[in-house]
């Protein structure tokens, strides 16, 4: 069996009567990082896909290298 509360919470405010909730900054600075990739496409879509062809053809180096290494010790 489930229990829903009903009651309704309030938010203490802060000392300094800012007003600002940790929310409303979290809001605000991911509104800022999604414009920022809307100004910087680059950022956005090409540095993740060369960070993963570079680390993707080093990540395969390795295996390939590893495994030439257990043929020719056969």
């Amino acid at each position: 069996m489930t229990t829903i509360e009903t009651g309704q919470k309030t938010q203490k405010s802060s000392p300094s009567g800012s007003g600002t909730t940790p929310t409303g900054t979290l809001k605000q600075s991911s509104a800022s990082f999604k414009r920022w990739g809307r100004r910087h496409p680059f950022v956005r879509y090409g540095l993740p896909m060369i960070s993963l062809t570079v680390f993707g053809a080093l990540g395969l180096g390795q295996l390939l290298q590893g495994s030439s290494v257990r043929i020719l010790q056969r």
